[in-house]
């Protein structure tokens, strides 16, 4: 989950999966996984990186309005 999290610190990486909590801890983002998976027992045998994606782009999704 660290490599994960390290990774979506790239800012075109974390936007390309619809990321974009600013300054989410590790601890943030392990609850935030944990979470999820209590809640989807279903996704279970997907890739680990797909939930963890899926499980930080539900809880800090990027905000869809152009910026001025």
């Amino acid at each position: 989950m660290m490599v994960i999290t390290a990774t979506l610190a790239h800012g075109d990486f974390r936007q390309n999966f619809g990321e974009c909590g600013n300054d989410v801890t590790h601890a943030a983002a392990k609850q935030a996984f944990l979470n999820w998976t209590e809640k989807h027992p279903e996704k279970w045998t997907q890739p680990n990186y797909l939930g963890v994606t899926t499980a930080l782009s539900e809880l800090w999704p990027c905000d869809a309005s152009p910026r001025k």
